[in-house]
């Protein structure tokens, strides 16, 4: 693992407090020496070849392009030209390739297709300012362009075969997120628009929209909006909305341009651009703020996501790198101390079938439960009232109907007591 001695024993020190049930202080450090530098996307891959857990990243500007860790530990930088960075990452089915927009007003702006074995690229289209591309249950996204006709948001079922979305064509989409019912929702400027059935209604927001955030299990029909332009009136909103239509908005707290939003355990948490910082935020109206990270160097958020080990914690993505923030928006004190759980899964990756392993040091009420990475449960391994000490649940690799899933990336959840203990992941390989 390339991170810098100081970071790890910082994290062997904090994990050995959570496991040991001992007071923990929340902390937030640089997590790659070799990627200081901005950092605008990252996601997990299941290719062989990448290490640290298969994240690859996106490095935008000159020099720039996708960038992962080799087994040997040594940081690759693969891009079509030195002069063009990577904006945005998704993985497809195939583990051998990933999804890559490229540039940002050049000739060369485009979506490209990276193949990890040949460590080539090849171009699916050329498409100016591309914005971003995802990877959603209902199929591929891309949006690009700022203003004009050149703009349009893509859509691919497999990633191979791309269309226009006709009620896009010359709108210049920020953003496109699908809550756990289905609806597919879509920023464009000032405007947020939802799909329902194949029809797409849309809804005026105060301010432009650069981010939508759909919350994890068990809210995820729960939408919140970044909005901002640099005014006073910046905010982060919830989207209410009803039989695919959405009907208003609740503020939950005024933030200067708030650009990412995330969650860890009960708070939200919201990136900001131009120094204006990094914070956490009660996902409700007014809801309470604390700024965290303020000491550090950096001035811009522009990604998140999970590193997967048992504290809480999330990674950030920002111009002078990737940090990785733990035992944020959780309170553990030596006198108010949960049970003690340890967790784990072996083997990982599996094929066909895993075992999922537990202890408790006191009797409590659990569920344990599979989820995809759009965060809809796929299965419950297990639930009722279990004794302390040792247990362990095989999943074979299904859904509650027996159904064999695809590959891809699962998150196995405890909840203790209603209160959710540990999300790690495993890797399902055939």
């Amino acid at each position: 693992m390339n991170v810098e001695r100081s970071f790890l024993i910082k994290l062997v020190l904090l994990l050995l407090l959570y496991i040991m049930n001992l007071p923990v202080v929340a902390d937030i450090t640089l997590m790659y020496e070799d990627l200081q530098r901005p950092v605008y996307d990252m996601v997990y891959s299941d290719f062989a070849g990448v290490s640290e857990y298969g994240l690859v990243f996106a490095l935008p500007g000159n020099g720039g392009g996708i960038a992962y860790f080799s087994p040997t530990a040594s940081l690759e930088i693969h891009s079509i030209a030195t002069n063009l960075g990577a904006l945005s990452v998704a993985t497809t089915d195939d583990a051998e390739k990933l999804l890559v927009a490229f540039g940002w007003g050049s000739n060369s702006d485009g979506l490209w297709e990276y193949n990890f074995t040949t460590q080539s690229f090849d171009i699916i289209g050329w498409y100016f300012n591309p914005r971003f591309v995802k990877r959603l249950g209902a199929g591929y996204y891309m949006g690009y362009g700022l203003s004009g006709p050149e703009c349009g948001m893509l859509y691919s079922a497999d990633g191979e075969e791309w269309a226009q979305v006709p009620e896009f064509i010359g709108i210049s989409v920020t953003d496109i997120e699908e809550t756990g019912s289905g609806n597919l929702v879509a920023a464009a400027d000032n405007l947020l628009y939802m799909e329902n059935e194949g029809e797409w209604t849309s809804y005026e927001v105060p301010l432009e929209v650069h981010d939508i955030y759909v919350r994890w299990v068990p809210h995820t029909d729960e939408v919140y909006i970044a909005c901002g332009e640099g005014t006073n009136s910046d905010a982060v909103y919830r989207v209410e909305y009803f039989e695919g239509e959405i009907t208003g908005l609740n503020m939950i707290n005024y933030f200067q341009e708030p650009y990412r939003l995330y969650e860890i355990n009960e708070s939200l948490v919201v990136g900001c651009l131009n120094d204006h910082g990094l914070y956490l935020v009660e996902p409700e109206e007014m809801g309470e703020i604390e700024q965290i990270g303020a000491e550090l160097d950096f001035s811009e958020v522009y990604c998140f996501n999970r590193y997967p080990i048992y504290t809480p914690n999330f990674m950030v993505g920002t111009d002078t790198g990737v940090y990785l923030a733990v035992n944020f928006g959780v309170e553990i004190s030596g006198d108010e101390c949960e049970p003690l759980i340890e967790c784990s899964c072996y083997p990982n990756p599996f094929n066909p079938e895993t075992t999922i392993y537990w202890s408790l040091k006191s009797e409590s009420e659990i569920e344990l439960a599979v989820f995809n990475v759009k965060g809809q449960k796929v299965k419950t391994l297990a639930e009722g009232r279990f004794k302390s000490g040792k247990h362990e649940m095989n999943w074979a690799g299904d859904d509650e109907s027996g159904d064999i899933l695809p590959s891809g990336i699962y998150f196995y959840q405890l909840y203790v007591d209603g209160r959710r203990e540990v999300q790690d992941k495993c890797v399902l390989l055939k």
